[in-house]
């Protein structure tokens, strides 16, 4: 914390040389500790000259007091900029969080792009663990056929250093740890910066140029990539919920084939052709799974046609055919108030017996 004086630069092992001397003139050189409130380091200012007669103690205490007033400056310099970085970085995870509130695959793969902006990574990417195998859920930016191959192949960088050093969150680059020089290698990969966030799931950052990333910039990447794990959750119970709502569904439609003796398969078969249709249509996937599932339900109405009449073997009655087109409203007001049902499905439930030319019912729309 002392300045350091040194009278002969080219052979002070101490000094600082800042350009190949091209004389044999000895240069004179003061170097003025720059500490900051705390007494922290924030740097340094050398002074240097060819002058043999020596820095008096006057020219000494002057650069000292420079450099103190220098250290001021550069530390509000310094307080200004952390304090624009964290704005900055703060509405950045506000508008991450906002975007995050939606619960669908697209929100997900944007604010991973968002992320990796954040970031400034190359590339960015959301793994996800099956049965022992890595495979790439979402990715964003330039993501190389390469790197994409190296973690279908199971050679997930976020897996590997997890198992190397049993952390939550960690930076890897080409220097260490040495056990994943070699991958990042094939990956041509210098710096990458994983956050595990949970058993299964892991986002991964990689640079393929330059240097890793700084303490500040992995706590905000670690807020942001936790930020994404709670959307990644949701969607995944989400998921869940959907597949035993589907499976009841379904089940509903086989009880129904077996009470109305319909061909084997044909709840499968209406609502495999009924999702064809509507890809074919290039209706938005969720609209699709609201379809699937309408197409399980479409004849619930018939619950409340008696057997009698669903089971004739002879030909209905105007009476009994009345009865039987009533099955469609009877199947809405069963549905309607099932709250996990999409309105999709409840129009398909009333509407499955509609026709192009108007002869359909109940409602007879052309």
């Amino acid at each position: 914390r002392e300045t350091l004086y040194s009278r002969d630069v080219e052979n002070d092992p101490r000094a600082v040389k800042l350009t190949p001397s091209t004389t044999s003139t000895a240069l004179e050189q003061l170097t003025v500790p720059l500490l900051d409130s705390s007494g922290g380091p924030l740097g340094t200012l050398l002074v240097s000259r060819e002058l043999m007669q020596g820095f008096t103690q006057l020219e000494k205490r002057l650069i000292e007091v420079i450099g103190r007033v220098a250290a001021g400056a550069l530390e509000r310099v310094q307080v200004t900029r952390d304090l624009q970085l964290q704005v900055k970085e703060s509405q950045s995870l506000l508008s991450l969080a906002q975007l995050l509130e939606n619960n669908d695959e697209q929100s997900l793969l944007t604010a991973l792009e968002r992320v990796r902006m954040l970031g400034k990574a190359d590339a960015a990417v959301i793994t996800d663990v099956n049965n022992g195998q890595v495979t790439t859920r979402l990715y964003s930016g330039a993501f190389t056929k390469a790197l994409r191959d190296g973690l279908e192949a199971g050679m997930s960088l976020a897996k590997a250093a997890s198992l190397a050093m049993n952390r939550r969150s960690f930076q890897v680059t080409t220097e260490r740890p040495p056990e994943l020089r070699s991958l990042l290698h094939q990956l041509g990969v210098t710096a990458a910066f994983a956050v595990v966030i949970d058993d299964i799931n892991s986002v991964v950052l990689y640079r393929f140029s330059g240097d890793g990333w700084s303490a500040s910039e992995r706590q905000m990447l670690e807020a942001s990539a936790r930020m994404l794990g709670a959307l990644v959750g949701r969607l995944g119970r989400l998921k869940t919920l959907e597949n035993g709502y589907a499976s009841a569904l379904k089940t509903i439609g086989l009880a129904l084939e077996m009470r109305d003796l319909e061909t084997a398969n044909h709840t499968e078969r209406v609502a495999l052709l009924s999702e064809a249709v509507a890809e074919q249509l290039c209706v938005p996937k969720e609209e699709r799974l609201a379809i699937r599932w309408g197409a399980y339900l479409h004849d619930i109405g018939k619950f409340g046609v008696p057997d009698a009449i669903l089971q004739k073997p002879a030909r209905l009655s105007e009476a009994e055919m009345l009865l039987v087109r009533e099955h469609p409203q009877l199947g809405f007001d069963l549905v309607r108030d099932l709250p996990f049902l999409p309105n999709t499905a409840r129009d398909i439930v009333l509407y499955h017996h509609e026709r192009w030319d108007g002869r359909g019912y109940p409602s007879r729309l052309a």
